[in-house]
């Protein structure tokens, strides 16, 4: 197959296309939603939910 590659327009467009629009539309959504999202394993202590919970006040026995 090499031995009989022109690079003609057709063949122009397609390396354009997919060596450099590809890849530059790759790097371009990663940069975007770079820190988008956690990807930090939970801990024990750490609560599951989206939002953790207030803890709970201690009532103080006032005498």
């Amino acid at each position: 197959m090499y031995q009989r590659f022109r690079l003609t327009a057709g063949n122009a467009r397609f390396v354009v296309v997919w060596g450099l629009a590809i890849p530059f539309g790759i790097y371009a959504l990663a940069k975007a939603t770079d820190g988008t999202y956690d990807w930090r394993a939970k801990s024990r202590a750490d609560s599951l939910l989206t939002r953790a919970p207030a803890p709970a006040a201690e009532e103080s026995s006032e005498e």
